[in-house]
């Protein structure tokens, strides 16, 4: 949904954020995410009711995402350097937003609902997960070894022209991560995963010229990052000093 026929508000100034204020943002968010995946999978697409709730929806979830944007990257944040009391707030604000999305299980219903949402807020997604990746230990750990199954949801978003390239920087961001990149391989079988072989057999051959390039910039990363990790899934009986080269 590139555009929404509820039309575009004035933007209001940013809200003060507060770990209150954190917690019934996340909490308000996770819940339009759903009612969002409940709307759309019974919509009726002629029932202008019903795409006027989902509209209604989208438009939120902009809303809120561009308020969790706001507490990680702060309008004012040049305005507060150096303020030891501001950034102690700062940091706890993200602090508490982090926590709230982890445990919400908000990033795989953001994901689910990528393709719907409008070009700035899959930005917005795009900002968030690489964020989180790159600054949330416990994310980029046990949280992503314990959902793998984003792998797929992003690996599917190559389906939607859409979606395909922010999914594709948040994908590249992951195959950083040894133990996802690993995944991204290995199936639960010990065979080539369904990711691995979807990106290679069809999403790279997408009809869609843009698609395709991103397909084939994320399989270069695939088969470029943690060489040895590559190195040793392709062929196992390499020896140590071989990988190292």
């Amino acid at each position: 949904m590139g555009g929404s026929a509820l039309g575009r508000r004035a933007a209001a100034p940013p809200i003060k954020e507060t770990p209150a204020t954190i917690t019934v943002l996340v909490s308000e968010l996770t819940q339009k995410l759903k009612d969002m995946d409940a709307n759309c999978r019974a919509a009726d697409t002629t029932d202008d009711v019903e795409k006027f709730r989902v509209e209604a929806l989208v438009v939120a979830v902009g809303e809120l995402m561009l308020r969790v944007k706001n507490v990680i990257f702060p309008p004012d944040l040049e305005a507060k350097v150096g303020t030891s009391g501001e950034d102690a707030a700062a940091a706890a604000a993200i602090c508490t937003l982090t926590e709230h999305i982890v445990t919400q299980n908000t990033v795989p219903l953001l994901l689910l609902q990528l393709v719907n949402l409008e070009f700035e807020t899959r930005k917005l997604v795009s900002t968030l997960f690489v964020y989180l990746l790159r600054n949330d230990a416990r994310f980029s750990s046990t949280y992503l070894e314990q959902h793998q199954q984003i792998l797929g949801q992003l690996v599917d978003c190559y389906n939607y022209s859409d979606a395909a390239l922010p999914a594709g920087i948040m994908l590249r961001e992951c195959i950083k991560v040894e133990s996802m990149h690993k995944a991204f391989f290995v199936g639960p079988d010990g065979a080539l995963s369904h990711c691995f072989k979807n990106l290679l057999e069809i999403h790279v051959h997408n009809l869609n010229f843009d698609v395709a390039s991103d397909a084939f910039e994320t399989l270069q990363s695939v088969l470029t990052t943690n060489k040895s990790l590559v190195l040793s899934l392709f062929d196992p009986e390499k020896d140590e000093s071989s990988r190292a080269r």
